[in-house]
């Protein structure tokens, strides 16, 4: 369903100011935002903003819902945590890792 949700809008672009007071800093708070939103309000939030607003909601929403085994043809992919430059990436062992 999200696949088709954003497929579906991903030429609706609208540009707007980013508050960056609204923008969520950690998984928990981007979670428990998209829970809090209907599809419609999703389709609109994820639709505006300029690249680096974008940018970092496809990231985010990207790597939440893939984390939770929720994109179907990424379901083999495994979640890590870690710091790529530092070379401490690590599989997560538990679902709640991801919200750390």
């Amino acid at each position: 369903m999200t696949e088709h949700i954003l497929a579906s809008n991903s030429n609706t672009r609208t540009k707007m100011k980013i508050d960056k007071s609204k923008i969520p800093k950690t998984f928990k708070k981007l979670y428990n935002r998209l829970r809090s939103m209907s599809p419609r309000r999703f389709i609109k939030w994820y639709n505006q903003g300029d690249g680096r607003e974008l940018g970092w909601k496809q990231e985010g929403v990207f790597k939440l819902l893939q984390s939770l085994r929720l994109i179907q043809k990424l379901v083999d992919w495994i979640p890590c945590k870690g710091n790529y430059n530092s070379g401490s990436i690590e599989p997560i062992q538990e679902l709640i890792e991801i919200f750390e």
